[in-house]
């Protein structure tokens, strides 16, 4: 039964959690929709109704929200709202971080008060976990979350992983514990929906019982195998999902890069994470995709990682309440982090989302330790003033330092030019510059990025096939034509690369040539708005008006809202 001490704390605790949590985002609410975010939100025609679901719960193929349906019903509740208003988005994404920090805060707080370590922190459980969400809630590498909206995947994902922890711990301390444990098996199916890493939840709570409840594996199951086959039985949710619509063809081993090589990446990724998680700076919204690596340029950073791994291991079998924090540090890594190849993604701060927090802890906890053991011994002031003064001042860096990086959200550019500034080795940062660049009619820099992508790997496909777009505008026509002829060669099936030719060719007045080009982009992507429009252009300009009020039709039918191509469809009608 839970005790009365475990329910009197401080009552502005969870205030301070929130007020401090928000002010780390006070500048953070109107950053554009940027990169993923087109395809999943701007682009994505399903979530602007909310009726039949099923239009809802599968999402764009190939999209981050593919397969993931509460986060689609999320975004279509958000647009039924306030429409593209950026701002409801943001504050969408930030609520969910800050009931994220208040159920870590409890979690924490109320491990703290279990029977196993009430003893020793009893008088101090409810300012150490208050100091680790605080960290935890201002953290700058968990920033992406907030500002990238698409990215409250891993957000939701986590409200309901720490949400299914919270209601196991209450339903072992509860008098009523029926109703908690059905609420952790609800929030375990939650999170199924939201993302695929929740797969390890129900796990975890077997350690978590195993280290802080019963130390017995025979005792932990014989104890409560009822709710733990439960919780298992939310992989069914997450099995359904995956068989029925998974949601890209980036994840595999016949995708060119081997388990091997993957693991070998991620060696340099988790000793990147250690390094972001004590010295957040500096960061970038992407990290490139799996490189080819020698066993030299990894092994240093093996070394590291398996010593942490076997060291993780052997204190958690030892002392399995010492050893949970780092345990729950790499198996909240394990399903994007280990040897299953992410073709398109090498690594990612948000998968830091939720094994941050048992660094977090492991840090605070061991240090608090060791200030009042020092402290101690030497006689001199206060342990806990002098744990309390260092974390304070950690926080109030980590919070400038958060909103320093919720800067580099605000537009395009600056993001993608933080990016090629933490990354220069990534050719897709220098290509998105790029393409923020051209949006803002800022060609000639637009075409030094593309090249500088190109220079970093010469067969990289969107850089040919943006940079043949800008070179058309600029009017350098056989130039963006060689571009869009080298695209083609790396990928025939690139239909933005045939458009961008087709362009090149009308904007030389060869109209034939640049229907050729558009027939081309069509019969790869039919629906292709873009390939559709241009050529509606070219055969309302060679005469062809039946045909082209076709293609134009085609492009509504993508595009309703398109106020250009009404306007042209009304026009060939009168």
């Amino acid at each position: 039964m839970n005790t009365n001490k475990c329910d009197k704390m401080p009552r502005y605790f969870p205030w301070l959690l929130v007020i401090i949590g928000a002010i780390a985002y006070i500048n953070a609410m109107d950053g554009p929709f940027i990169y993923d975010d087109h395809p999943s939100i701007v682009e994505n025609k399903d979530m602007r109704v909310l009726w039949p679901p099923s239009r809802l719960f599968s999402g764009p193929d190939q999209s981050t929200v593919a397969g993931r349906p509460l986060i689609c019903l999320s975004l279509a509740l958000n647009y039924a709202a306030d429409g593209m208003n950026v701002r409801g988005y943001h504050a969408v994404n930030l609520a969910v971080h800050l009931a994220c920090a208040l159920l870590l805060f409890g979690v924490i707080r109320r491990t703290l008060h279990g029977p196993l370590l009430r003893p020793r922190f009893e008088h101090t459980a409810d300012g150490l976990a208050l100091a680790c969400a605080l960290l935890w809630v201002v953290h700058p590498v968990l920033s992406e979350c907030v500002n990238y909206i698409v990215l409250r995947t891993e957000s939701m994902m986590g409200l309901f992983y720490l949400l299914t922890f919270y209601c196991v711990i209450r339903a072992d301390d509860s008098a009523n514990r029926s109703r908690w444990t059905v609420s952790a098996v609800l929030a375990c199916a939650a999170g199924m929906a939201s993302k695929e890493a929740m797969v390890t939840a129900p796990m975890m709570i077997v350690l978590y019982d195993l280290a802080f409840r019963t130390g017995s594996i025979r005792d932990t199951l014989h104890r409560r195998w009822p709710l733990y086959a439960a919780l298992a039985s939310t992989w069914i949710i997450l099995a359904t999902i995956m068989a029925t619509g998974p949601r890209s063809d980036s994840v595999g081993f016949t995708l060119g890069t081997s388990g091997l090589q993957y693991a070998m990446n991620q060696c340099l990724m988790i000793s990147g994470y250690f390094r972001m998680a004590f010295w957040p700076y500096p960061l970038s919204i992407d990290h490139g995709v799996p490189r080819v690596l020698t066993v030299g340029q990894v092994a240093p950073y093996a070394l590291i990682v398996v010593a942490l791994l076997v060291a993780t291991l052997i204190v958690y079998i030892r002392r399995p309440a010492i050893g949970f924090g780092a345990v729950w540090f790499f198996v909240a890594l394990s399903p994007t982090s280990s040897f299953v190849p992410i073709a398109t993604e090498v690594g990612a701060e948000r998968r830091m989302y939720l094994s941050l927090a048992g660094l977090i802890v492991v840090t605070v906890i061991g240090g608090y330790l060791l200030i009042t053991r020092w402290c101690a011994t030497a006689k001199k002031q206060s342990g806990n003033r002098l744990a309390i003064g260092i974390a304070a001042v950690v926080i109030v860096i980590l919070t400038i330092t958060t909103l320093n990086r919720n800067e580099d959200y605000n537009t395009t550019v600056s993001i993608w030019n933080s990016a090629t500034q933490a990354t220069p080795h990534n050719p897709r940062t220098w290509s998105n510059l790029g393409e923020a660049l051209a949006a803002q009619n800022n060609l000639a820099r637009a075409v030094a990025q593309y090249e500088k992508a190109l220079d970093l790997d010469p067969d990289f496909l969107e850089a040919h096939v943006n940079l043949g777009d800008a070179l058309t505008t600029l009017a350098r026509y056989e130039e963006a034509i060689d571009h869009c002829r080298q695209a083609i060669g790396i990928n025939p099936y690139s239909a933005q690369a045939y458009n961008n030719w087709g362009a090149a060719l009308y904007r030389k007045n060869d109209l034939d040539g640049s229907v050729a080009q558009y027939r081309k982009a069509l019969e790869i992507d039919r629906d292709h708005a873009e390939a559709n429009f241009n050529m509606g252009t070219s055969l309302l300009k060679m005469g062809n008006l039946q045909q082209a009020a076709e293609h134009f039709r085609r492009v509504l039918r993508a595009q309703p809202d398109d106020a250009e191509t009404q306007r042209i469809l009304r026009q060939l009608k009168q």
